[in-house]
């Protein structure tokens, strides 16, 4: 069937890199998706590829469909809207990015929460409101403490709110457990470094 291959080609776009060809497929498979599964499945294609080509006008359109025609997978719409929430913060606007994420968190329960969690943590860290940083990221141990690279990237944060708060000893403490505990080689090299 067309409807699979430009699927699958848009797929293997999106690992090589080539977005630009990516969103070219899914724009075929949209046109002639049969099903709402197919829809969802083209936008879900066409999200991630303006998502990365920075084209977050074009992302927007295709997340708010999702969100509000698709509705075929919470997973999706999870995805959607995490997107939504890292379009807004990479443009800095950090209110309608905080929305975002935390609408996110209150329904994604798996790795598009744990990210969601994570930059949660960031844009307050970023707007040097340390305390509020730091209850986030404890927040996203009690509740996505199976993701580890995201984990891994917490504590990170952890120690640099700690760093921003002038409290070395609790920096210190936390890059070293980080070292001694984390099983993300790419983790452990950023604490010892830090």
């Amino acid at each position: 069937d067309i409807d699979v291959v430009f699927q699958r080609i848009g797929e293997l776009q999106l690992k090589a890199g080539d977005f630009g060809e990516a969103a070219n497929y899914y724009s075929k498979l949209e046109s002639i998706a049969a099903s709402k599964r197919q829809e969802n499945d083209a936008w879900t294609g066409l999200l991630e590829a303006y998502f990365k080509l920075g084209d977050y006008a074009k992302m927007r359109a295709y997340a708010n469909n999702i969100i509000t025609k698709g509705n075929i997978s919470q997973d999706q719409v999870n995805k959607a809207q995490l997107y939504l929430g890292k379009a807004s913060y990479l443009e800095g606007n950090y209110g309608a990015a905080i929305d975002d994420l935390l609408s996110t968190i209150n329904t994604a329960k798996n790795k598009y929460g744990a990210e969601a969690q994570f930059l949660l943590g960031k844009i307050f860290y970023q707007q040097g409101k340390y305390q509020e940083s730091l209850t986030t990221l404890f927040e996203f141990n009690e509740n996505f403490s199976d993701y580890d690279e995201w984990l891994g990237k917490a504590f990170l944060l952890i120690a640099d709110n700690y760093m921003a708060l002038d409290e070395l000893f609790q920096a210190k403490a936390t890059v070293n457990s980080i070292i001694e505990y984390s099983e993300n080689q790419e983790v452990v090299d950023e604490a010892k470094a830090k």
